[in-house]
């Protein structure tokens, strides 16, 4: 089976990179759409035989959308962002509305640090270490249940791309984590 995982295109908050909580789950910029026309003429073609899952976040479905258009596709549960915890974060941290992703990883600069920061969770949210781990469970119950098909479109984000190819090189989910560049509207293939 050819699986070829696709990172959603750019968003409005992926350009300021501005932490957004429950509105983080923004659709497509219109850079975005445009990024993900012209992703969806580099594609493999696609058949009869194969089958789309994507991401249940709003990027992540408007990309499949352009990508394919007219085609079903299944939601992919498991397979979102890593929960940074910016929801909760920002309920209790209320003043910190507004902020970075860079700002606020610079005031959590001891988390991201600490030579065990993969097993230390984000302030209100998960480690790597078992986001990337359930991401991996998350992809081999979704390619199990689409054995048979020649092609698996994965329409997902960067966290779990990188958890995947890391994986896919023999590594722990987290351990070639940061290795893997994944810029908006690409794609990576992996071969079984």
């Amino acid at each position: 089976m050819r699986i070829i995982l696709i990172l959603h295109a750019s968003t409005e908050s992926s350009r300021t990179r501005l932490i957004g909580g429950d509105a983080d789950d923004t659709g497509l910029s219109p850079e975005g759409v445009e990024e993900a026309e012209r992703l969806r003429g580099t594609l493999p073609p696609f058949d009869t035989d194969d089958a789309i899952a994507v991401s249940p976040c709003k990027r992540a479905r408007e990309t499949a959308s352009i990508l394919f258009p007219g085609r079903s596709f299944a939601i992919a549960e498991g397979l979102t962002e890593i929960d940074k915890g910016f929801p909760l974060f920002l309920r209790t941290h209320p003043e910190s509305a507004g902020m970075t992703v860079d700002g606020w990883e610079a005031a959590y600069r001891a988390h991201f640090g600490n030579e065990e920061r993969y097993r230390l969770p984000y302030p209100s949210g998960v480690s790597l270490a078992t986001f990337a781990e359930n991401a991996v469970k998350a992809f081999e119950t979704i390619v199990a249940a689409h054995a048979g098909r020649k092609t698996l479109y994965i329409v997902t984000h960067n966290g779990p791309i990188r958890a995947i190819m890391s994986h896919n090189a023999g590594k722990e989910p987290y351990d070639a984590y940061f290795s893997f560049s994944v810029p908006y509207a690409s794609f990576h293939i992996i071969e079984r």
